[in-house]
């Protein structure tokens, strides 16, 4: 699911397959979460 939403990639060596965070991916990510403005009154 998380390689499917682009989050993380993958690379399979033989048997074995190694995960790695995508990390434009999740930055993006991370904007959707702070504010956009700071609250009134602060």
């Amino acid at each position: 699911m998380l390689r499917t939403a682009g989050l993380i990639g993958s690379e399979r060596r033989g048997t074995w397959v190694y995960y790695r965070i995508v990390s434009a991916a999740v930055a993006r990510l991370g904007a959707l979460s702070t504010p956009l403005s700071e609250p009134a009154g602060v």
